[in-house]
């Protein structure tokens, strides 16, 4: 897929508008066609039903579409934004360039056994409830062995120890 960003903020998809399938990870490549800034950094925003708003780098006009990107069917919103750099600390970058918004279309996937890999937050926010817990637990002596090896199954055996819990 294509996607060309005029310099009068117009947007035009002369394949289509098809940003991928559901459960598809790193299968496409998007290629954005945008005026040039210098020191300046281009993102693409896409923004879903609920209103999460995720935020892609574009790197020498590409885009890797992965999983995350494609979480639910139907038409998202989007904005390509160039933002200039600045060299002191202090300076915040600058918005030079935005387009106008668009839409982009996930399409429906036949296997529906697979899921959408989740954005980088939600599986940052999973793993802090997760250990979490496993503190909260380790710190009580009623605890067994077994319901923290049930708790970390995926992560590896956890064993109790005189000091706590270690996993291998």
């Amino acid at each position: 897929m294509t996607i060309i960003i005029g310099k009068d903020y117009g947007v035009s998809m002369p394949e289509g508008d098809l940003l991928g399938h559901m459960g598809e990870h790193r299968l496409r490549k998007l290629r954005v066609i945008h005026p040039h800034f210098e020191n300046a950094v281009y993102i693409l925003k896409i923004m879903y039903s609920d209103s999460t708003i995720y935020e892609v780098e574009i790197k020498d006009g590409e885009i890797s579409v992965d999983g995350s990107l494609l979480r639910e069917k139907g038409c998202v919103k989007a904005q390509f934004y160039a933002f200039c750099q600045h060299e002191a600390a202090d300076n915040e970058d600058s918005l030079v360039f935005e387009s106008d918004i668009f839409s982009l279309r996930i399409g429906d996937q036949l296997d529906g056994d697979k899921k959408a890999i989740p954005t980088y937050e939600s599986s940052k926010d999973m793993l802090e409830k997760l250990l979490t817990q496993f503190k909260r637990l380790s710190s009580e002596p009623s605890v067994s062995q077994t319901q923290i090896k049930r708790l970390f199954a995926l992560t590896g055996k956890a064993e109790k120890t005189d000091g706590g819990f270690i996993t291998d």
